[in-house]
């Protein structure tokens, strides 16, 4: 079984050769699972999750390993039982990932042209 890595390089060289014939299987396969899930992407959840780089974090990020990467934070605000306040930040050097899931399911909406 391939890794991920070999796998994401095969599926690139995959769409960039053949683009259009991946994207008509993509639509045939998604016509299929409608059929089987006729209320498929009719309950939908969004979440989203920070992916950390392995490239040391710069403060200009274009000089970093990973130029693509940047700096990212979430503050989480919360009130005790006791009533007290909380405040709690996270940062972190990498991507945001953005998610939308069908939540019956457990399948991604369609990638292109909106949902399944």
């Amino acid at each position: 079984m391939p890794d991920k890595d070999e796998m994401s390089r095969f599926w690139k060289k995959l769409v960039r050769q053949y683009a259009s014939e991946v994207a008509k299987v993509v639509d045939r396969a998604v016509q299929e699972v409608r059929k089987q899930l006729p209320d498929l992407g009719e309950q939908l959840g969004t979440d989203t999750t920070a992916i950390r780089t392995w490239a040391h974090g710069r403060r200009d990020p274009s000089r970093s390993a990973d130029p693509e990467a940047d700096w990212g934070h979430k503050t989480r605000r919360w009130v005790d039982a006791e009533g007290k306040e909380h405040v709690e930040q996270t940062r972190w050097f990498g991507y945001k990932a953005k998610l939308l899931v069908d939540t019956r399911h457990e399948l991604p909406p369609r990638a292109r042209g909106g949902v399944w």
